[in-house]
């Protein structure tokens, strides 16, 4: 191609990227759509596609009515990955593919070094990978592209990129559009390469943060979510919390459904599955659980990063570590002990959920618990009984590390008794912090009502009492 014929190119492509009009098969196949749900937006086509991908999220994800069609739906995915893929000759222009993101990440840009990218893609991928230091406005620029590549996998060009000679050899079989749930598979993520792996680990980091990420996982729970986590489940369409993530406490309300054994045996099998999941995979990336990081994380950096670990520890995960410094009382944070006592109790749900602990027990489980269903902490108190007699004949390198866990389950059932509150502030605290924290107040109003109607009511037949009493 001659410089005049790529100057050219690169001069239509600007153009196609400002006014969607001359994106002549997009505009036409989505007119309709663009005149029902964006006729606000003009020929912006930066914002059309945010508006028809907004459009295509909420019916997916939050069941609305409303959806496009199926042409326009093919049609929008090319426009985008249009849009991600430009190779600007100026980067100047690169404020073309996405104004709304570049002005409200400006500074986000500079500070973190994104501008140096070569594709927008590249650029979006730099502030995803830094979400966290990335101020409210920039934040929700970035969120709204998370959502559509995480219920359209096919609109991720990073992962497709990335991922391509792995998705081909592992995932053939899946759709496009779920390809990730078959890249996150634990089997299959140790054996991605190394960029591709790096794309995955950073999406899985991504759908902790929000449930509205995690598709399988809002499907299968849908309606247990709805029964017995409705406050959270409220805030999903919830316009405040539209352009802001949820901060993993959707799912922290499911976790906690399902380690307790009243309530767990009303979740269906997909839900389950869907959670065990989600604890499972935190096990290897303790980022994989928000509370449990953002609480530890100075104990972390101390005593269990990578690093640390690398140059003379003994542990094969940052969890293992945290549950070692829990044993021996190490961790002094109140929140952080609570963290890893709640992962412990986790963890006794199911066997194949303390990863370490099944690897080790794997051959006295066959041999002991064979005939044992899986499931509400069977397996565990199977080999626990083994352990207590004396016949069993456990392996030495199981009952070494089922007598450590236990001693840790002990300690975290000791840790997680409630403890009643010494102040009025302490209250305050508790119930700023519960994730039901908006029943709690509902109730706690209600409440202090019904104690002034009875005061009212009361008062008025004292002051009855009294009067009577003066007249006689």
């Amino acid at each position: 191609m001659t410089s005049k014929c790529r100057s050219y190119v690169n001069h239509f492509e600007l153009i196609t990227l400002r006014d969607f009009k001359f994106d002549e098969r997009f505009a036409h196949y989505c007119s309709n759509d663009i005149k029902k749900y964006c006729a606000e937006d003009n020929s912006n086509k930066a914002e059309v596609i945010r508006c028809l991908s907004t459009v295509m999220f909420e019916h997916k994800v939050l069941g609305t009515k409303d959806d496009l069609e199926k042409d326009c739906k093919k049609h929008l995915k090319t426009a985008y990955l249009h849009q991600e893929q430009v190779n600007f000759d100026d980067k100047s222009h690169m404020l073309y593919a996405d104004p709304t993101l570049m002005k409200k990440c400006e500074e986000e840009l500079d500070r973190l070094g994104c501008r140096k990218e070569k594709y927008f893609e590249d650029v979006v991928e730099c502030l995803r990978v830094k979400y966290d230091e990335l101020g409210l406005e920039c934040k929700a620029a970035v969120f709204t592209r998370e959502k559509i590549e995480a219920i359209d996998n096919q609109f991720d060009d990073e992962l497709q990129r990335h991922c391509h000679t792995d998705i081909d050899k592992y995932c053939h079989a899946e759709k496009g559009d779920r390809v990730l749930e078959c890249l996150k598979n634990m089997k299959i993520l140790r054996s991605l390469s190394s960029k591709c792996q790096k794309i995955v680990i950073e999406r899985m980091r991504e759908q902790a943060k929000d449930v509205r990420l995690n598709v399988g996982l809002l499907e299968a729970c849908r309606e247990e979510a709805e029964q017995y986590c409705p406050d959270d489940y409220k805030k999903i369409n919830d316009p405040q919390y539209a352009k802001k993530t949820l901060e993993g406490v959707f799912v922290m309300c499911l976790r906690t459904q399902y380690t307790n054994p009243q309530k767990s045996v009303h979740l269906n099998a997909k839900c389950k599955d869907e959670i065990a999941n989600v604890i499972l995979e935190s096990e290897f990336d303790v980022q994989l659980d928000p509370q449990l990081y953002r609480a530890c994380k100075n104990v972390i950096t101390k005593h269990c990063s990578y690093s640390v670990m690398k140059s003379g520890g003994t542990f094969d995960s940052v969890l293992e570590c945290l549950k070692s410094d829990f044993r021996h009382g190490a961790i002094k944070d109140a929140d952080c002990v609570a963290q890893v006592a709640r992962r412990l109790q986790e963890s006794l749900v199911d066997i194949h959920l303390d990863p370490v602990l099944h690897e080790v027990c794997a051959n006295d489980l066959q041999r002991l618990c064979h005939d044992v269903p899986p499931g509400q902490s069977r397996l565990i108190i199977c080999l626990l009984d083994a352990l207590k007699n004396v016949k069993s004949r456990l392996s030495s390198a199981c009952r070494d590390k089922l007598t450590e866990r236990n001693s840790l389950w002990n300690k975290a059932h000791t840790e997680q008794q409630m403890i009643l509150p010494e102040s009025f502030g302490e209250i305050v605290n508790i119930i700023a912090s519960h994730p039901q924290r908006t029943s709690l107040l509902t109730w706690f109003g209600g409440l202090v009502l019904l104690l002034f109607l009875i005061g009212c009511c009361c008062g008025r037949a004292t002051k009855r009492i009294k009067r009577e009493l003066k007249n006689r």
